[in-house]
């Protein structure tokens, strides 16, 4: 007999809804996509059908919940992260680092640590 699979989150897209998926199987949690055609088709139906939802099997259902609050909880925080460095009238060109090594490499084209560089040899 097979199980039932339960809602466990709805979105608006199917991109979140996509991401989100992808991180559940990376769990090793079975996950399916409902509605994610009639919303694509029109999106003013979301609201008659509930969204995009996702779901997964019953007895997965507090561990899905959990990893997708995981998620939201960063995407919050890099959100408002993102918001403090526009307050602060930062660029992320600003934050540039060293591919190679991580440094810091503010206005230069080379790093000052390991001698990378942005340009092509």
């Amino acid at each position: 007999m097979s199980e039932t699979f339960v809602t466990v989150a709805t979105f608006t897209t199917l991109p979140e809804a996509e991401a989100a998926k992808l991180h559940l199987q990376s769990e090793g949690i079975p996950v399916n996509i409902v509605d994610a055609e009639i919303v694509n088709m029109d999106w003013l139906l979301g609201n008659a059908v509930g969204y995009i939802k996702l779901q997964v099997p019953e007895s997965r259902a507090e561990a899905a919940a959990a990893l997708i609050e995981l998620i939201a909880v960063e995407r919050r925080r890099r959100r408002a992260a993102r918001e403090a460095d526009e307050d602060d009238g930062r660029d992320a060109a600003d934050d540039q680092q060293c591919l190679a090594c991580g440094t810091e490499m503010c206005d230069t084209d080379a790093c000052p640590k390991c001698g990378w560089s942005w340009a092509e040899n």
